[in-house]
């Protein structure tokens, strides 16, 4: 019998586990669910326990290179979405006994723009652990869906020579 991973939803800056958590949960699995309850709250001073100074953060419009510059790209995303919840689908934990761990975990985010447009989009995010900290972190998501949700439009693009067919 497959045994299932407890999911998380994050709503507001608070965490609540869905299921009873296994034995086997660590310190890194809660440093990322922090992470997650941190990311739809208010308050930056949560990272400053989670991330390590020379933390590395990676997403679709750039990235930042430390703590102080992932704060400040994260208060601009919160200005874009003031509203927001994240629920985890699945998380993937490495139990190796290195010294830096991985998790990977899939996600729904969940928020209301700025516009006051609703947004639901699909996410993956990959931390790296090292110690007590998250040293990096790299996210990817559905940007076209968040795009038409928003209301933007595209057409296809015009070929080589200016005709279409």
């Amino acid at each position: 019998m497959m045994k299932r991973i407890p999911r998380v939803l994050a709503v507001c800056g608070l965490a609540f586990l869905t299921a009873a958590p296994s034995a086997a949960s660590d310190d890194t699995d809660e440093l990322v669910r922090r992470f997650l309850a941190a990311w739809c709250g208010e308050e930056s001073d949560h990272f400053t326990d989670l991330l390590a100074k020379d933390f590395a953060w990676s997403w679709r419009s750039g990235s930042a290179r430390s703590r102080t510059a992932f704060v400040q790209r994260w208060k601009s995303f919160r200005v874009e979405y003031p509203e927001c919840s994240v629920e985890v689908e699945d998380h993937v934990i490495d139990r190796s006994e290195s010294a830096e761990r991985t998790e990977a975990v899939r996600l729904t985010f969940r928020g209301q723009h700025r516009t006051g447009r609703a947004v639901e989009l699909p996410a993956m995010v990959f931390f790296r652990s090292r110690g007590e900290r998250l040293a990096a972190g790299w996210a990817v998501q559905d940007d076209l869906s968040a795009l038409l949700q928003l209301g933007y439009s595209f057409s296809a693009p015009t070929p080589l020579g200016g005709r279409r067919r």
